[in-house]
């Protein structure tokens, strides 16, 4: 049993590419674990995590570490510390107040974040921008699991499995 950590009620754990272990918990913020010599680190308010439940973990292809939280929204890890993500569409959908309980980035490389109110994919513009697509809205989706290059199984507490396939 790993002591060190500031709690027992662990939500989601993530292992990054130098073997470190991230850990969210349900009241104790983020903690990391150093693969080396087991060192726990906690991120909190200090470190910008300011709601103490974590949902999620992920970090994107290209490194980016990310942290989905309930009802505090999603939060990047940017120089040691988490800033969070302030993000709205045209149509009024938020990412900034939300639970959000799975990350995911697909073969295209956009990003997806399932929370208690649908599905919601960030996508690149052209111009530089972000665009979010809000996808089975109203629904809660629980977890998001990549299934090849262009396809993506969608988990709903209450619609079932769905599967997402870009090329139709």
């Amino acid at each position: 049993k790993q002591d060190d950590l500031p709690g027992d009620r662990i939500l989601s754990m993530f292992s990054d590419l130098n073997n470190n272990l991230w850990v969210g918990t349900l009241g104790n913020h983020v903690s990391f674990i150093r693969s080396g010599d087991g060192g726990v680190e906690v991120f909190g308010p200090e470190a910008g995590v300011e709601q103490p439940q974590v949902n999620c973990i992920y970090s994107d292809t290209r490194g980016r570490m990310m942290i989905g939280t309930q009802d505090g929204g999603l939060y990047r890890r940017s120089k040691g510390k988490f800033e969070k993500v302030k993000l709205a569409s045209g149509n009024n959908v938020r990412l900034d107040n939300i639970s959000i309980n799975a990350i995911r980035e697909d073969g295209g490389g956009d990003l997806w974040i399932a929370t208690f109110n649908g599905l919601n994919r960030l996508k690149k513009t052209p111009g530089g921008g972000i665009r979010i697509d809000n996808l089975l809205e109203n629904h809660v989706v629980s977890c998001l699991f990549p299934c090849n290059e262009n396809g993506l199984w969608i988990g709903t507490a209450d619609g079932g499995l769905n599967k997402f396939d870009r090329k139709n």
